[in-house]
Parts: C-alpha cells; sequence; structure tokens
C-alpha cells in the first residue's frame, strides 16, 4: 500500500509540474507575443519613417537631376557652338596654309630651275676648262717625253759610238801583243813538235774574229782596268812565264804525249768562249729584237740555249745599255725609247 500511495503521489506531483510548467510555458509565449507585438509596432513605425525619408530624398535627387540635366544641356549646346565655330576657324587656316604652300612650292621650283640651269653653265664650263687642261698637260708631257726620248737616244748613239772608238783603240793597243803571242807559239810549237799541226791555222783565225764579235761585248775587268803600260809589260811577262816550262820538255813521243797538242791552250780557250759569248750575245740581242721582248724561258727554248748562256748574254748586254728589264720581260732600249 505504501508503494501505491508513494506512486499516486509522484504521480500527483508530476501532474502538478506539468501543469506548473504549462502556465509557465502559456505566460511565456503570451509575453512573448505582446513583446513581439510591441516591436513589430516599433518596427512598422520605423520603417514608415524610413520610407517617408526616402521618398523625401528620392524628390530632392530628381530635382537635382533635373537641374543637372538641364545645366548638362545647356553646356552641350553651348559646346557644340564652340566646336562649330573651332571648326570654321581650322578651315580658313587650313585654306590659307595650303595656298601659302602651294606659292611656297612654286618659287621653290623656280629656284631650282635657275640654280639647275646655273649650276648646268658651271660645270659645262669646269668641263672645257679642264678639257683644255687636260690636253695642254698631255701635249707639254708629249713634248717632255719627246725630248728625253731624243736626249736618250743621242746619249745612247754617244755611248755607243765612245764604245766603238775604245773598243777599236784598245784591240789597236793588243795588236801587237796578239802578233807576239802568235810568234811564240809557232816558235813554241816548232820547238816541241818540230812540225805545225793543224790547231795552228785554228789559232792563228780565231785573233781575227776577236775584233768584230767582241766590239758588242763587255770589256774584261781586268783588261779594262789595266793601263798601257800594263798592257804592254803583259806580253813580255807572259812570254817569261810560258817560255820556263818549253826548256823542260824532254820526252819522247809517246801516244800521251803526241796527244796533248790536241788540246786547247788558255789563248785558243779564252778566245773561243768570248767568241761563242759574243755570238750568245749577238743572237739574244736579234731574237729581242724581232720579238720586242721576251722572256728568259722565251729566249732559251726559242735559241736553243742553257740557263747560263742566257743569264750572262743577257747580263752583258744589260751592262753595256743595250737593253732593259722591265716585269721580267727584256726589251731593247730602241724600242722603249720610241714606245
Amino acid at each position: 500500500m505504501a508503494l501505491r500511495d508513494s506512486w499516486q503521489s509522484e504521480r500527483l506531483q508530476r501532474q502538478q509540474s506539468h501543469l506548473d510548467r504549462q502556465h509557465q510555458v502559456q505566460q511565456f509565449l503570451s509575453e512573448a507575443h505582446q513583446s513581439r507585438q510591441l516591436t513589430a509596432s516599433r518596427c512598422h513605425s520605423s520603417l514608415s519613417l524610413f520610407r517617408e525619408g526616402l521618398m523625401q530624398q528620392n524628390e530632392e535627387r530628381r530635382s537635382e537631376f533635373q537641374i543637372f540635366q538641364a545645366t548638362l544641356q545647356d553646356f552641350h549646346t553651348e559646346l557644340q557652338a564652340t566646336v562649330s565655330l573651332l571648326r570654321q576657324s581650322f578651315q580658313v587656316d587650313l585654306s590659307d596654309l595650303s595656298a601659302s604652300t602651294q606659292v611656297f612650292l612654286a618659287q621653290c621650283q623656280q629656284e631650282r630651275i635657275q640654280n639647275q640651269q646655273a649650276l648646268r653653265q658651271e660645270l659645262g664650263t669646269f668641263i672645257e676648262t679642264l678639257r683644255s687642261d687636260v690636253q695642254s698637260y698631255l701635249s707639254e708631257l708629249e713634248t717632255l717625253r719627246l725630248h728625253q726620248a731624243d736626249l736618250l737616244r743621242q746619249n745612247l748613239q754617244q755611248n755607243r759610238a765612245a764604245l766603238t772608238a775604245d773598243n777599236q783603240t784598245f784591240f789597236a793597243q793588243l795588236a801587237p801583243f796578239r802578233e807576239e803571242l802568235r810568234h811564240f807559239h809557232q816558235s813554241l810549237q816548232s820547238s816541241v813538235w818540230g812540225q805545225a799541226s793543224s790547231d795552228e791555222c785554228v789559232i792563228e783565225s780565231a785573233p781575227e774574229v776577236i775584233p768584230t764579235a767582241i766590239i758588242n761585248t763587255a770589256i774584261p775587268l781586268e783588261v779594262a782596268a789595266s793601263t798601257p803600260e800594263a798592257i804592254a809589260a803583259k806580253p813580255s811577262a807572259t812570254m817569261t812565264t810560258t817560255k820556263a816550262p818549253a826548256k823542260r820538255v824532254a820526252f819522247p813521243r809517246t801516244r800521251a804525249a803526241a796527244s796533248a797538242p790536241a788540246k786547247s791552250p788558255k789563248v785558243f780557250s779564252k778566245t773561243k768562249e768570248s767568241t761563242e759569248a759574243a755570238n750568245s750575245e749577238k743572237a739574244v740581242y736579234n731574237f729581242l729584237h724581232k720579238s720586242q721582248g721576251a722572256r728568259l724561258t722565251q729566249i732559251e727554248s726559242s735559241l736553243q740555249i742553257n740557263r747560263f748562256q742566257a743569264v750572262d748574254a743577257l747580263r752583258s748586254l744589260i751592262k753595256k745599255g743595250l737593253i732593259t728589264q722591265r716585269d721580267r720581260i727584256y726589251l731593247i732600249q730602241e724600242d722603249l725609247v720610241q714606245k
């Protein structure tokens, strides 16, 4: 029974607490509704006030916009009027500027034509004066060249005549020496062999060719440097030096001894070499005269001579002043002067 009573009492307490809670909720809801109604009324009144203020501001802004639109319209009309005035002034200035430019261009064209004519006349006069100066200068150069060519030709002729006279006097001075040398050779050959050989004719005839062949050749340094006294004293010295071995010759006529006279003496070898050199020089000079200038290889191949003979002949002719060398081409002095 006590458990049922306790449960009944707890039930009653729970119901009482439930009723109290409902009463509290109802009271809270009524208070909340009242506060919400009050807040809504306040918000409604504040919103109505804000709407009225917003409408008033909108009216003010609309009036201000209308005023600004009116002023902007006035400014636009004024700007259009100003732009039209500026455009008209620009058109007037542009027309004036184009007219002045056309006048200036016409003046420049006339001045350019006048300057061109003046410059053409000055250029023509300058060309004529330059042509006349060049012609006079060329004529002076031609006259000077001809004068120098005449002087050079006269000098060459004088030098050639002087050289010919010197060679003739030199060979005239050497004539007694050649005669003594020929007699000495004959006496030496007769004293050694007792009879004349076939070489004697060659030796005797060789000196006769020397004057005509060596007239155009260079004089040896030893002979050119010698004085007439030395030339006169040279044969005796040569005879004394060559006569000494002649006394010592005392050998039988063997085969080797018999072949000894076949060898050319020094005089004959010198005469033969000078003759060959003179012939080479003459052939080279004639070839250069015909071909009017040639190279060293052309001279060798055309004359069928070796390099030493060609070089010696050219060197001797250059020393004599008969030829000259220009760009590896050998020319005759007379042809060079004529050119």
